[in-house]
């Protein structure tokens, strides 16, 4: 695969799991209706800060942003183990995820930066 095509996967991963993180917080867990702006910050506020780097194929940022993606990955494999009602959502987490991670490592790998 070409490093264009590496870079796009990694920004369509990383707006995929920005999106799926707004509606686990709004939509799919029992967020009480009093915190779901608390959350919404807590869940995309770190997808967002790394937004622009990842759309730009900065390489630190595409580092960061795998690193982060471990979190989110380990969150899926959770709810995918424990909770049997969830568990399509924390097995789309997790793909989400893990897709982030191999296409940011191989743009990394690719651009040579």
């Amino acid at each position: 695969m070409s490093a264009r095509l590496n870079t796009l996967c990694a920004s369509g991963s990383l707006l995929g799991l920005i999106a799926f993180s707004m509606a686990w917080v709004i939509v799919i867990s029992a967020t009480p209706t009093a915190r779901i702006s608390l959350w919404l910050i807590l869940f995309t506020g770190p997808w967002l800060l790394v937004l622009r780097g990842v759309l730009r194929a900065r390489a630190n940022v595409l580092l960061y942003s795998s690193l982060l993606a471990l979190v989110y990955l380990l969150h899926g494999g959770v709810v995918w183990w424990t909770d049997p009602i969830r568990s399509g959502w924390g097995l789309l987490e997790m793909l989400l995820a893990l897709g982030h991670i191999i296409s940011a490592g191989l743009t990394i790998r690719q651009t040579g930066s």
